[in-house]
């Protein structure tokens, strides 16, 4: 299991060669050494390329070192500008989607200043999807190397608590006497117009059955 560097060379006298040199290395340590850099990151990769959320690795500078297809895929970036390695253009990109550039530029710059911090927030496109946005900052050794930041597309969450809200504010608005139970019978929930037609609060409906009408 044992592995050596060999290195030869021509033994000289004056401009004659009259033999050769061979010295050796072990290597063994270095080499199981770099296997495991190999098996990490070839593991770290993966795991990216793995991950239903979009990931990009800038430097302290702010340029791309790396980032996984589903961040491609997500911000719709042509596989030129991707060959590129062009940041300016895959930052022009980027901007050109969104409702508002400024607000992105703004909390860009303001983590720049801050290299320590973290960030949460949510970016809204011209078409209409939303995507969450998470960003921290890598370190090595304890030092601050550049920054992680990761999307998720919750374009459909966000659509159903929109309706979900919409249909909240019907309930308690409707005229009619609403009442929600559970698989079990349970009461759940209880509009105002239930209220109104039976006497019983909210409070005093919930977790009870409809018998309670009886």
């Amino acid at each position: 299991g044992r592995v050596f560097e060999r290195y030869t060379r021509p033994q000289l006298l004056g401009e004659k060669s009259v033999g050769r040199v061979l010295s050796f290395r072990d290597v063994t340590a270095r080499r199981r050494a770099d296997r495991e850099i190999e098996e990490s990151l070839s593991l770290l990769k993966a795991t990216l390329e793995a991950t239903t959320e979009g990931i990009l690795v800038v430097d302290d500078s702010g340029k791309i070192v790396n980032f996984n297809r589903k961040f491609t895929e997500m911000w719709r970036i042509p596989e030129s500008v991707i060959q590129s390695r062009d940041d300016n253009k895959a930052l022009a990109w980027v901007l050109d989607q969104l409702k508002d550039p400024e607000r992105f530029i703004k909390k860009v710059k303001e983590l720049y200043a801050q290299p320590d911090s973290k960030s949460y927030d949510w970016l809204e496109f011209k078409d209409g999807r939303i995507f969450e946005r998470y960003s921290q900052p890598q370190k090595i050794g304890g030092k601050t190397v550049g920054r992680v930041w990761s999307f998720r597309d919750v374009t459909d969450r966000r659509l159903m608590e929109l309706t979900m809200k919409r249909q909240a504010r019907t309930f308690d608005h409707i005229f009619d006497g609403v009442i929600v139970t559970d698989l079990d019978g349970r009461i759940v929930d209880w509009n105002p117009g239930a209220s109104r037609m039976f006497g019983y609060t909210k409070e005093e409906a919930l977790g009870k059955t409809p018998s309670l009408l009886h």
